[in-house]
């Protein structure tokens, strides 16, 4: 669990909920690991690493952090959420919590930047009817460079 400002932003196993707070000064950070815990390291390695070496090769992103600034319509929104995914060869794009992206959003993140990162995966997971309407809709492109899901 992260508290920072006015947000605190919690993660646990494969959800991400935000969540405004009191205003606080400073950045709180919150680990806790059950000690009978039946995941090995090597288990959390193996979801994001591509091979023996440990380089982190997958990555997953909540889109709802990005919605902390408001509904995902905008490009400019879609390219802020791009940045850096092209160090990895996939990226999960995880939707949970999102009930609805804009036509620009989607076609920033699922169309242009996959045509111009062709060597990233991207992956849709969780997304609700709404949010998969959308991503059919670019989907149905012939120009993308891969398979999205």
């Amino acid at each position: 669990m992260i508290e920072s400002g006015e947000l605190s932003v919690s993660f646990a196993y494969d959800r991400c909920d935000v969540r405004s707070i009191p205003r606080r000064l400073g950045t709180l950070i919150r680990m806790e690991i059950a000690n009978d815990s039946p995941r090995m390291t090597a288990q959390l390695f193996d979801q994001f690493c591509g091979g023996d070496d440990y380089v982190f090769y997958k990555t997953r992103f909540f889109l709802s952090l990005a919605a902390l600034e408001g509904s995902l319509v905008s490009r400019s929104q879609a390219k802020r959420v791009t940045a850096r995914f092209e160090e990895f060869g996939e990226v999960e794009l995880d939707f949970i919590g999102i009930e609805s992206i804009g036509q620009a959003f989607a076609d920033e993140l699922l169309r242009v930047w996959p045509l111009a990162h062709p060597n990233t995966k991207l992956l849709v997971a969780n997304a609700d009817d709404a949010v998969l309407k959308m991503v059919g809709h670019i989907k149905g492109r012939s120009d993308l460079p891969q398979m999205l899901q």
